[in-house]
């Protein structure tokens, strides 16, 4: 009896040990992580925020549809003068690179679609028949959804709208697409389907449509790779939930997160995903990160004070984001 006695004290020393060590493991590690902390980056309205090529500054439109670029940290501010005025800008498409952008102009009801070439600093009203569109990864050609009496096709062309091949003839006038990042296919999906919303794929070469994606209500589709991309599915729940669509395993994985797409950033070399993850009583948005090698999530941060993420960016490895306020922000160590 002594000797059990014996033991259990001794194991009961060693359990007690093995804890504290590993508490003391778990500070030293969290005194090794920088702590993050929330900024205000502008204290104006922003719209459709992109970081420079270069990564250290972050292009963005006003509420009066003038053109800013600012430093990462909100310093330098410098407008660039744009020729005539367009209105209020609603929301620019960015490519992934050159000088020209392509701006939405008006309401949603009544809008304009703008080019902008950077080379002659000139705008270029866009025809209205066209829909749905989205830059080619050369930033010199887009492809869109071009709508008229006789049905609607899927169409390729110049940034300016010369130069346009017709890929197929679609049988939907709502159907949104993204080009993927080699330019050799893209994503289609309808905007206003019902329970089942089908994600398609077509081949801008042979004009060839398959169907990737079955099952369930899709509500948008993001590429992070050639290969690979991230798509919002409706649930019961008030979000969406992610998953992520392989296109050489034909597999889809759970990521396990509900947000919308507008809550989501990519790192350059696709393998990190930030996501804003909304609270269960949506009181505010926590944000999180996947590696998309293991598919672990992990904490980023939590806000002190409640955010609700409007959308998402990514310029090296800081994230920044609009809020519900319209200004921009980002997260970064003190």
């Amino acid at each position: 009896m002594i000797l059990v006695g014996v033991i259990v004290v001794f194991l009961t020393i060693v359990a007690v040990l093995l804890v504290l060590a590993v508490q003391k493991q778990r500070q030293a590690q969290q005194s090794n992580t920088p702590t993050l902390q929330l900024t205000k980056v502008l204290d104006e309205v922003v719209y459709s925020p992109v970081p420079s090529f270069d990564n250290n500054s972050i292009w963005y439109f006003n509420s009066d549809g003038k053109l800013f670029k600012v430093n990462g940290d909100g310093s330098n501010l410098s407008e660039f003068a744009l020729p005539g005025s367009n209105g209020p800008v609603r929301f620019v498409l960015w490519p992934k690179t050159g000088p020209d952008f392509i701006s939405f102009n008006g309401t949603a009801q009544n809008q304009t679609i703008n080019y902008f070439d950077g080379e002659k600093n000139t705008f270029l009203k866009l025809a209205d028949n066209i829909r749905y569109l989205d830059w080619f990864p050369d930033g010199q050609r887009i492809a869109y959804i071009w709508q008229s009496e006789s049905g609607q096709q899927l169409v390729t062309a110049n940034a300016d709208g010369t130069g346009y091949t017709v890929i197929k003839d679609v049988f939907w006038p709502d159907l949104a697409l993204r080009i993927s990042p080699d330019g050799k296919n893209a994503l289609l999906w309808r905007q206003q389907a019902g329970e089942v919303n089908k994600i398609y794929s077509i081949n801008f070469e042979t004009g060839e449509m398959g169907t990737l994606i079955e099952q369930g209500k899709n509500l948008g589709a993001m590429w992070i790779s050639e290969n690979r991309f991230v798509f919002a599915q409706s649930t019961s729940e008030t979000y969406s939930k992610l998953y992520l669509f392989d296109q050489t395993t034909k597999q889809v994985m759970d990521l396990n997160l509900s947000a919308p797409l507008n809550k989501i950033a990519m790192t350059n070399d696709g393998q990190t995903l930030y996501v804003a993850k909304p609270s269960s009583d949506n009181s505010g948005d926590s944000f999180v990160k996947v590696n998309l090698s293991s598919y672990q999530v992990e904490n980023h941060f939590d806000p002190q004070t409640p955010v609700n993420v409007k959308s998402m960016l990514m310029a090296g490895n800081i994230v920044y984001f609009v809020n519900s306020d319209n200004k921009l922000y980002r997260i970064t160590s003190p």
